[in-house]
């Protein structure tokens, strides 16, 4: 005889990781408004690290969680921290690096799943979740074909070493703890400040090499990907047609998403989700801020251009010339 019984799935606690500056705050929550949407189906828990952030900010972000049903919390890391840690990248803020305390500063957690503030979640995490780690301190995919042999030759990798990209990560927690991960990359940021271009990006591929995973591209879709004629790794092209209907991630290199040059052609979804987190249209604003952050590109630019100070990425044309098919 059949059993009435019905066997209900149970639903998967999914621990989010992400870092920000005050002023990426709106950004963070944007993401994260993204990812909750996409992913109501799933338990999920955040933690935002900051080195300092509003009452104001703290207060939207833990708001935006409790209308999605998830607890947000926002924890404030000592700078003093970060004070001798190199930052060379045009965009970056030394905020990028708290992510390396998470193993310490989060004991209770097993495993995370660290997403960047410049990204659109587009679709639920389950499947990157659900990938196995056990034997790996992260997982991450591949950075850009056409930098990764300048950034390896900076770090001093063999020709055959992997450069990744750790806007979106899988991190081990039980790895980084029971193998000192933070201390090591640490340690290497301090002493080779002169040979990092990205940060804390740049010290985890110096320093773990053989000990991370790769999983497909589709869960950190560049703008590269958009590209008329994109360079990419061979195991790429073959659902590239999908990838670019279908990105599971989106994350906004180069130039950002809330900035009025953007030619991004998914550029509009975060339109959307800031409209849903912010209960307004987005609607960009030449306010001072915006006006000061044009004119440091612009130093960014002319500093790169003169070759006084290098800033990978401060101006692509390749960006501006290859949307257009997409736009």
């Amino acid at each position: 005889k059949k059993s009435n019984f019905q066997y209900i799935q149970k639903k998967i606690m999914i621990s989010i990781l992400c870092n920000s500056s005050n002023e990426y705050a709106i950004h963070c929550k944007v993401m994260l408004t993204s990812l909750f949407e996409n992913n109501k189906q799933n338990d999920k828990e955040v933690y935002v690290f900051s080195t300092s952030m509003s009452d104001e900010n703290i207060k939207g972000l833990e708001l935006l969680g409790q209308r999605y049903g998830t607890k947000v919390q926002i924890i404030i890391v000592d700078s003093q921290k970060l004070q001798f840690l190199p930052i060379h990248f045009a965009y970056h803020n030394i905020a990028c690096y708290l992510r390396l305390f998470a193993a310490d500063l989060l004991p209770g957690i097993n495993k995370l799943l660290y997403l960047d503030c410049d990204i659109i979640v587009n679709s639920d995490l389950k499947a990157l979740w659900d990938i196995d780690i056990t034997d790996y301190a992260f997982a991450a995919t591949h950075d850009l074909t056409y930098c990764e042999p300048n950034f390896k030759k900076n770090l001093q990798l063999e020709e055959n070493d992997t450069y990744i990209n750790t806007g979106v990560m899988l991190i081990n927690c039980d790895y980084w703890r029971n193998n000192n991960v933070a201390q090591k990359v640490l340690d290497y940021a301090i002493h080779n400040g002169d040979k990092m271009i990205a940060a804390d990006q740049d010290a985890l591929n110096a320093t773990m090499q053989g000990s991370f995973k790769l999983f497909s591209e589709e869960w950190n879709v560049y703008p590269d990907y958009f590209y008329e004629k994109p360079n990419l790794y061979t195991n790429v092209y073959p659902i590239l047609d999908e990838i670019r209907r279908n990105p599971k991630i989106i994350h906004f290199l180069y130039v950002k998403p809330w900035f009025n040059y953007c030619n991004h052609p998914l550029r509009y979804l975060y339109g959307k989700y800031y409209a849903i987190a912010e209960g307004k249209p987005f609607i960009l604003k030449r306010n001072k801020e915006s006006i000061k952050r044009d004119i440091a590109r612009l130093k960014h630019c002319l500093l790169d251009f003169m070759g006084i100070k290098y800033y990978y990425h401060v101006y692509d044309k390749r960006f501006d010339n290859s949307f257009r098919r997409f736009c």
